[in-house]
């Protein structure tokens, strides 16, 4: 599987932060996106811009507004194996912002995953309140087999009993 890596400006004078992106993790967006458009024919899920540290918007036209924030990922594991490995472990920075994003908007934020015991259009979903993060723990992600430093970061550990096994319809 190739990386793509792209370096994004910090700022300020700072170093930029390489980018790591693929082909496969772009095509499991696309999937999840025309599955979910397809299951909600009312709806639209809106690509949002990487400065935002979340996925997607769920966007209704009529009237226009955002009904709520979705972080997407997929992994080749099942839920057990991903509760052996300690559960999922995911950026806080992101947890922060999706926090953030939720009380200033008044939308939800969800996470979803696609795990590989998962059936056609059935997810793993954790929404990010303060209660529910406040039950997880805090650790490291620790990516350092790609060669950067930065990719250790600290991270919320969420248990897998946290997440609720849902169909898009569900």
């Amino acid at each position: 599987m190739m990386t793509k890596k792209t370096m994004v400006s910090l700022g300020s004078g700072r170093s930029p932060r390489p980018i790591y992106e693929n082909k496969e993790t772009e095509g499991w967006e696309k999937r999840f996106k025309a599955e979910f458009e397809d299951s909600f024919p009312n709806l639209k899920l809106r690509k949002l811009p990487r400065s935002y540290n979340l996925d997607f918007a769920v966007w209704q036209d009529k009237p226009e507004k955002v009904l709520a924030l979705i972080e997407y990922k997929q992994r080749r594991y099942s839920c057990d194996e991903m509760g052996k490995m300690g559960g999922v472990k995911i950026s806080l920075n992101k947890i922060k912002h999706s926090l953030e994003y939720s009380d200033l908007f008044g939308v939800p934020v969800r996470l979803i995953y696609k795990l590989s015991d998962n059936q056609a259009k059935e997810y793993y979903r954790f929404d990010v309140t303060e209660e529910n993060v406040r039950q997880c723990r805090i650790g490291f992600i620790n990516l350092v087999s790609r060669g950067d430093a930065e990719d250790v970061e600290p991270s919320l550990i969420i248990p897998m009993n946290m997440f609720q096994k849902k169909s898009l319809l569900g």
